[in-house]
């Protein structure tokens, strides 16, 4: 080997020997920057749940009208007051329906006069016709006599005819002026609590503009919780699902209840799509109001045992993620001395703890190195 050969050869090694101290201080260097942390997988019983925000609704509203015109005479109930069905919450006044139920029964009265009447004049001329047969047989009457007497007697049967057509026309009328007159007394519909008037005292109602108002009446011993789920979350969610609410001022108590309903079509009230699904839940001691905010978990997965890590202690590690439930981390970890990448395989679709698919084992303590 000639000198020349001999120098490179000589100053390769140097080199190497020269970079792999370098990055042997710079190992030592980033180690001197870094502390021990022992992690140490354990079983957890979790759930996994999809977090929403909603509005608390009634389950049962009813908006109370009125069937006929008229003006409002008196108010019974009072926004707040608890009502029963059937309870009389508003009168219309009733003077112009006795009026027409008056008018009709005497109408039907008067026909029922005339009906009687025309009867007796058909009996009448019934006992004509059968006298003038008789003498018409001895030929003591003419036949043209009888046969106008017996057609008398046919257009006496079709007004007895009319009479009772038009008797049971008016008995229908009549009936009609019976259920408007009975609608100026506005009943509950339902048990509940009177959310709201919208008429008062004085004012006239008019049904041939539009259905009056006169008060929203709900039942609130059962709620529903109006949840907006995001457009990624909707397919998770299920008809019959556990959910538990809280609402703000609640003091930590929360409401259990279960997701009924869910909205084939998206709310379009704001720019992301979302959809609502409707949660139901008890409340006999009243202390949900319509329209408070909830804060509301649904359970889409019931607890089961997972092996967990502190989702908090491998915040400061490179994540990755897999696809749309794992994510990869890459720990700077320590064993014997030597440093080494750990990786982990995360199921990321918990929000508060690090499930762990792969990599851990129960029990196995990993020395991890993090930033001091």
């Amino acid at each position: 080997m000639s000198r020349r050969k001999q120098w490179l050869t000589v100053a390769t090694l140097v080199g190497c020997l020269l970079l792999t101290g370098a990055m042997l201080n710079r190992e030592d260097s980033d180690r001197a920057d870094e502390q021990t942390i022992a992690l140490q997988a354990r079983m957890q019983p979790l759930e996994q749940r999809v977090v929403a925000a909603g509005v608390v609704q009634p389950s049962l509203a009813v908006e109370v009208g009125s069937q006929v015109s008229g003006q409002v005479l008196k108010l019974h109930v009072r926004q707040g007051d608890t009502v029963k069905r059937g309870d009389c919450v508003a009168q219309i006044d009733d003077r112009i329906y006795k009026a027409r139920v008056g008018a009709s029964q005497a109408l039907i009265e008067k026909l029922d006069a005339q009906l009687q009447e025309q009867r007796f004049e058909v009996q009448f001329l019934n006992r004509q016709v059968n006298r003038l047969r008789e003498l018409v047989r001895v030929e003591a009457e003419s036949k043209e006599r009888l046969e106008s007497i017996e057609f008398e007697v046919l257009k006496g049967n079709a007004r007895v005819r009319s009479l009772q057509a038009e008797i049971q026309q008016n008995l229908q009328i009549l009936k009609s002026e019976q259920v408007n007159l009975l609608n100026t007394r506005i009943l509950a519909p339902i048990d509940g609590v009177v959310m709201a008037v919208a008429v008062t005292e004085g004012q006239t109602l008019n049904i041939n503009q539009q259905t009056p108002l006169i008060m929203q009446i709900a039942d609130l011993s059962a709620m529903t919780v109006h949840t907006r789920i995001s457009e990624v979350e909707i397919n998770d969610i299920k008809v019959g699902m556990t959910a538990r609410f809280s609402v703000h001022g609640s003091a930590g108590r929360t409401w259990g209840g279960a997701v009924i309903t869910i909205a084939p079509s998206p709310d379009l009230s704001q720019p992301a799509v979302h959809y609502v699904a409707t949660i139901e839940a008890d409340n006999l001691d009243g202390f949900l109001k319509a329209g408070m905010n909830a804060d509301v978990s649904i359970i889409t997965r019931p607890e089961e045992s997972r092996l967990v890590l502190p989702l908090a202690a491998l915040a400061s590690y490179r994540q990755r993620p897999l696809d749309n439930k794992r994510t990869l981390v890459s720990i700077r970890a320590l064993q014997d001395g030597t440093v080494y990448r750990h990786k982990l395989v995360l199921d990321h679709t918990f929000e508060d703890q690090a499930v762990i698919l792969e990599g851990l084992r129960e029990s196995q303590v990993l020395h991890a190195l993090v930033a001091q």
